[in-house]
């Protein structure tokens, strides 16, 4: 397994892991498949969600908790002695010190025994509170870094989670996609949601943690993995609803926007290999609005980790926005 630091920032994220079976580390479960739940505020009544969710066919079901949850974990781990809670320890004196939505997710696929790993929010449901057997099938034999579901509002209307790049005069733009009947590449999971081989997230360092805005860090996911030669698809057999209102997300371009710029959008493919040219700096400082000494740091340390993933680049931006053919 390749170790060098994809995404620069080391694992270290305190959690606790409550209830569910003890698991053999040493074991593997290739035919798994683990259901990761990710948890956010609204009127999400916990003991129904919980026995929906074991109707749905996975073999393992994770809950990603925040230090605020633990009023109800004693009861509902004695409810669901199946489930497996991890815990973050948040401090709330230090919140720029509190782990992304992307951090959790990738402990939870280190911590998942299955093969491949649902991630969905609270506030998402299957149809019919089931996953077709087909989806599984398909799954297991043509697997992929990703596939994506098809997403419905609370009114049933699809929401736009088919998703493209295009450059318009230099500038990027995220196009929304009608979702046909086939699967289709789509450049990021929307809202983090969709099945993901643990194995291929893995190796490919999952989210980086260093971009804190939910939208930069899911498109730095979706850009780097296409880069690297992977592959997010559309699963239209796989259908979910929210039960309360969508997120929105902030595509400002914000602090976040530069990191992500530096790594994806900046990086040019020569040969064999991706370079993030020395020559980019006086351009990007001039943009930045940042100050020459933090843009420098900024700038080598992206350039640094290019240059340690070098070879793992199969193509560049452009190319990958060539995928869609949209501009």
């Amino acid at each position: 397994m390749n170790t060098i630091p994809i995404t620069s920032k080391p694992l270290q994220i305190p959690y606790t892991v409550i209830g569910g079976k003890k698991q053999d580390k040493i074991q593997r479960y290739p035919e798994k498949f683990t259901l990761l739940i990710l948890n956010r505020q609204g009127r999400i009544y916990r003991q129904d969600l919980f026995q929906n969710l074991e109707k749905t066919g996975f073999g393992e079901i994770l809950s990603l908790e925040s230090s605020s949850a633990s009023f109800d974990l004693e009861h509902l781990t004695r409810k669901f002695p199946k489930v497996r809670f991890l815990q973050f320890h948040e401090d709330r004196k230090q919140p720029d010190k509190t782990a992304t939505i992307g951090e959790k997710i990738n402990v939870g696929l280190e911590e998942a025994n299955g093969r491949f790993v649902c991630v969905i929010w609270n506030d998402l449901s299957f149809k019919r509170d089931m996953v077709p057997a087909a989806v599984f099938e398909e799954i297991q034999s043509r697997p992929f870094l990703c596939r994506v579901p098809s997403l419905e509002d609370t009114r049933g209307e699809p929401i736009p989670s088919l998703l493209g790049p295009a450059f318009y005069k230099h500038s990027l733009k995220i196009v929304p996609l009608e979702t046909g009947t086939a699967p289709a590449p789509s450049i990021y999971p929307f809202d983090y949601c969709g099945f993901y081989d643990k194995e291929k997230f893995l190796l490919s360092g999952g989210f980086d943690g260093n971009i804190k805005n939910p939208y930069w860090q899911i498109l730095d996911f979706g850009f780097r993995n296409f880069m690297w030669g992977e592959q997010i698809l559309s699963m239209p057999a796989l259908k979910l609803t929210y039960s309360q209102e969508p997120p929105s997300f902030d595509s400002s371009r914000d602090s976040d926007y530069l990191r992500f710029f530096l790594k994806n959008l900046a990086v040019r493919f020569h040969g064999d290999c991706g370079k993030l040219s020395k020559w980019k700096f006086i351009p990007f400082y001039l943009k930045s609005g940042l100050h020459f000494s933090k843009a420098l740091k900024q700038f080598n340390e992206v350039r640094q980790w290019v240059d340690l993933n070098t070879f793992r680049f199969s193509q560049d931006a452009v190319s990958v926005t060539d995928l869609w053919d949209l501009a």
